[in-house]
């Protein structure tokens, strides 16, 4: 008797985490709590960013000393306490309540099913939380997955890109600051009129400010219905992009020796990598833009000595070129801006 009432003392006194990856019908998780995956890659549960005080439901490495968060559910509707519940309703949606079960919920997956269901949500070491139908559909089909609704973060096996069947677009978009995971002013996303050769493209805001380098790249997925890039790394070491709240995609890689995320590779470094940074009919060198050859500028100064950051750079055509002098010049290491 007394072992028994020791053992309902310790489950009371520890959060419910551990084991559990999964959250089924009616099953609370409540701010403190976490779900594990099944072979500790990743927890779910809530957190408060930077400086912050607001809570938000995440998802994150769970065995690195840094707490990487790599997506957010509620990340436009914060909790201003610590009196949130995610848990699965009645009606089979994964929903985050700002206060209890009898309040409004402030997110949801906001699935469509046909009768009351027996939902699953399970946690999987990809780091994606799915919402199955049921506990034996598990591997067979799902409802709704969090690698649909990226934030800032890309991990193996998430898309960018446009299913044009049923109008879906992944993409990827930053915080608006390390203090805050709300939709921030940058954007990553595929740039296609199923017609002409498709680019990504970084947005600012509404505003083209890079592209990366056209393909073909290896990962990248076409057919009449959908057009995406699949982020797909080996298995031999955790890697995930990032784009950041000041518009820096990243590749970073964990390092065991040194204990934190070192980078693989990152974008747009330097002012020239900014698209259409030139201006039309020019090239950049050295961070100056420069006509090439057989056009000039319209502005009356000579060209390099126009102030970098005077907008425009528009150039126009010199006289004509007699026929017998014309000729195809090769230009080097250019990107052209479309």
């Amino acid at each position: 008797m007394l072992f028994k009432a020791l053992l309902v003392f310790f489950l009371l006194l520890f959060p419910f985490c551990t084991s559990i990856d999964t959250i089924a019908l009616n099953q609370r998780v409540k701010d403190g709590d976490f779900i594990v995956s099944k072979e500790n890659n990743f927890e779910l549960g809530f957190f408060s960013p930077g400086n912050s005080s607001s809570r938000y439901v995440g998802i994150w490495y769970a065995n690195k000393s840094e707490k990487a968060v790599v997506w957010v559910a509620n990340r436009n509707n914060p909790i201003n306490d610590t009196s949130g519940v995610l848990t699965i309703n009645r009606y089979g949606n994964l929903v985050i309540y700002a206060h209890d079960i009898d309040s409004f919920s402030i997110w949801s997956a906001n699935v469509s099913l046909q009768t009351t269901s027996t939902s699953v949500a399970q946690l999987l070491d990809t780091g994606n939380l799915v919402l199955f139908p049921d506990s034996i559909s598990k591997s067979e089909s799902f409802i709704w997955q969090s690698f649909d609704y990226p934030t800032d973060t890309l991990l193996p096996g998430m898309k960018v890109g446009l299913n044009w069947k049923i109008g879906f677009e992944w993409v990827l978009t930053s915080w608006k600051s390390q203090n805050d995971p709300g939709t921030g002013n940058y954007s990553l996303r595929l740039f296609s009129n199923q017609t002409a050769t498709p680019q990504y493209f970084l947005y600012k805001g509404v505003s083209k400010y890079w592209r990366i380098d056209p393909g073909p790249w290896p990962d990248f997925v076409s057919s009449n219905e959908e057009m995406y890039f699949l982020f797909v790394t080996d298995n031999t070491s955790v890697i995930r992009w990032v784009l950041t709240d000041y518009g820096l995609n990243q590749q970073l890689r964990w390092s065991d020796a040194v204990n934190q995320w070192e980078e693989l590779w990152a974008a747009p470094k330097y002012r020239c990598d900014q698209y259409g940074q030139c201006g039309a009919n020019s090239k950049s060198k050295s961070l100056q833009p420069i006509p090439l050859a057989g056009l000039c500028p319209k502005l009356e100064r000579p060209y390099r000595s126009v102030p970098r950051d005077t907008p425009g750079h528009e150039l126009k055509s010199r006289p004509p070129i007699q026929p017998q002098n014309h000729q195809n010049v090769k230009v080097h290491h250019m990107r052209f801006q479309t």
